[in-house]
C-alpha cells in the first residue's frame, strides 16, 4: 500500500475526517517509523557499504541510515584472499587496547582489528593500509510521504503503519481504550515481523533422515 491508500485506511478505521487530525498524519507515520526503528531489526533493513582503509586512519564516517552494526569485516587488498571480522569493544575496552598495542603488526599475520562506535563515526584499531572496510548494517526505514509514497515496510507490512498509526491518531484525540486496542494489534503485527525474520534467517528445512534399508 502506498502513503494515500494507507491514509485513507488509518482515517476510515478511526471513522475521523477533521482537518486538525488529519493535517498530523505526516507526524504519526514518523512516530510509527521511530518504534519500528528501535524494536525491529531484520533482513530487509541490512545494507552493505565498502570503505578504503587509508594509513593510519582510525576514524571513519558512518552511512547516513546507519541504525545499527550487523557485520563489519576488513577485505585485503586486490589479489589477496584474506578477510578479517572484526571484534567489537566498548569505547574504554578501545581506549585501553590502544595503550596496550604500542606497534601494529600487518594485515594478514594473524593480528585482531577492532571497532567501536562513537557519535557516527566508527573507530577502528589498529590502522589498515590499502584495504577496505565491509559493513554489514541496520538501517533506518526510509520515511513514508507523499513524494515518496512507498517503502519496503508500506510494501510488504502495511498493517504496521495502519495500526502504529491508530494508535497515535486516539492518542492524539485522547481516546485511551481505542488506543490500548490499536496498541495490542500494533504490537503483534511488529512481534510478527520479527518471528517471520527468524524463521527466514534460521528456519531449518526438511529434517535429515536416515534410511535403515
Amino acid at each position: 500500500m502506498d502513503y494515500a491508500a494507507i491514509k485513507t485506511a488509518v482515517y476510515t478505521y478511526a471513522d475521523r475526517s477533521d482537518p486538525k487530525t488529519q493535517a498530523r498524519f505526516d507526524d504519526f507515520l514518523k512516530m510509527v517509523e521511530a518504534r519500528v526503528n528501535r524494536v525491529v531489526k531484520t533482513q530487509e533493513m541490512t545494507a552493505r557499504a565498502t570503505l578504503p582503509t587509508v594509513e593510519n586512519k582510525t576514524y571513519y564516517g558512518l552511512p547516513a541510515d546507519f541504525n545499527g552494526v550487523r557485520d563489519i569485516q576488513i577485505n585485503n587488498a586486490p589479489g589477496e584472499l584474506n578477510t578479517l571480522t572484526l571484534q567489537f569493544l566498548t569505547p574504554e575496552q578501545m581506549n585501553n587496547r590502544q595503550n596496550i598495542l604500542t606497534s601494529a603488526r600487518q594485515f594478514g599475520r594473524n593480528e585482531e582489528v577492532y571497532y567501536t562506535l562513537l557519535a557516527d563515526q566508527l573507530q577502528i584499531h589498529p590502522p589498515q593500509k590499502d584495504n577496505s572496510l565491509e559493513i554489514v548494517y541496520y538501517r533506518f526505514v526510509p520515511p513514508l510521504s507523499l513524494i515518496k509514497p512507498l517503502n519496503w515496510l508500506s510494501t510488504d507490512h502495511p498493517d504496521i503503519y495502519i495500526f502504529g498509526a491508530l494508535v497515535e491518531v486516539n492518542g492524539f484525540v485522547k481516546d485511551s481504550q481505542s488506543a490500548a486496542l490499536w496498541e495490542e494489534r500494533y504490537s503483534a503485527s511488529l512481534g510478527e515481523l520479527r518471528d517471520n525474520d527468524l524463521d527466514v534467517r534460521w528456519g531449518q528445512g526438511t529434517p535429515l533422515r536416515i534410511r535403515t534399508d
